[in-house]
C-alpha cells in the first residue's frame, strides 16, 4: 500500500489505519529486502518494534475516539 496515494478514503483515516499504512511501507522498503539476512535477535527486535507501534496506534485511536477526532483538524475554539 502506498501511503502517498488516495487508496484510503478520508473516513478510514484514523490512528490505527495510518500506522498500518506506515508499517506496510517500512516493511516493503526496509525490512522485506533484508529477509534472510537478519539475525534472530534482529528479527525479534523488529517484531517488538512492530508490536510497540501497534500499541501506540491503539492508544492514539482511543484518544481520537474519546475526543471525537474524525481525521479533520478542528478550529481552535470548536473543541471547547
Amino acid at each position: 500500500m502506498n501511503i502517498l496515494n488516495n487508496e484510503a478514503s478520508d473516513e478510514n483515516l484514523n490512528a490505527e489505519n495510518i500506522m498500518e499504512m506506515c508499517m506496510d511501507v517500512l516493511w516493503e522498503i526496509c525490512i522485506k529486502p533484508l529477509e534472510g539476512q537478519l539475525s534472530d535477535e534482529e528479527t525479534d527486535t523488529v517484531s517488538m518494534i512492530g508490536i510497540t507501534l501497534q500499541q501506540i496506534a491503539q492508544k492514539a485511536q482511543c484518544y481520537e475516539n474519546m475526543t471525537g477526532f474524525n481525521g479533520r483538524e478542528k478550529r481552535p475554539f470548536e473543541q471547547n
